[in-house]
């Protein structure tokens, strides 16, 4: 369970990161992007060899990403690619299952509450701090904690919350470093 729970929280450090190089020009070192696109897909992967719960809930929430239009540039495709084409590889191989209900639950979940969001993010004249914090808290700590009670298996829960503390850290260290660098692009 230990490496589950580490996979999550560099999971979700990675596909931040991947996401401020594309969507809010971070500047890290060329081909950083890639780097991260990768680096995404090769721990979603670790995520979904490691246990076939979490495999199908990961891949519920990549298919949310799909069903959202969030996997829109080449390293999200990138990693979207590696997780899915693995995912199928293990199913073919009989070494996973595709486990309906979990898999259906996050990706419903997921993506209405994530297309909630995006409908009050892009309709709300003034970015709304607690709109992206309803969204987090339904996201990574509601969604997860419903599915771990119904199930008795806390693993989702705490695998959840770890890569969303990590993606949110993640999103506010890039905001700092991110401002940082267009202070001294200004110099």
């Amino acid at each position: 369970m230990a490496i589950i729970l580490i996979t999550s929280f560099l999971l979700g450090v990675a596909m931040k990161i991947a996401d401020l190089l594309d969507e809010h020009q971070l500047q890290l070192f060329k081909g950083a992007n890639l780097l991260f696109g990768i680096t995404w897909g090769i721990l979603g992967v670790l995520l979904i060899k490691s246990n076939n719960l979490t495999a199908n809930m990961y891949v519920g929430l990549l298919m949310s990403y799909v069903l959202r239009g969030k996997i829109d540039y080449l390293n999200h495709g990138i990693a979207a690619t590696i997780i899915i084409f693995t995912f199928i590889y293990l199913l073919n191989g009989q070494h996973l299952d595709i486990q309906w209900p979990t898999l259906l639950f996050f990706f419903f979940a997921l993506s209405v509450s994530g297309i909630v969001h995006d409908f009050l993010t892009h309709n709300i004249k003034k970015q709304n701090v607690s709109v992206e914090m309803v969204h987090t808290l339904i996201s990574y700590i509601g969604v997860p904690l419903l599915y771990s009670i119904y199930t008795c298996q806390t693993i989702f829960f705490y695998s959840f919350l770890l890569f969303g503390i990590a993606y949110e850290i993640t999103r506010t260290c890039g905001s700092y470093f991110i401002a940082r660098q267009k202070q001294e692009d200004k110099q």
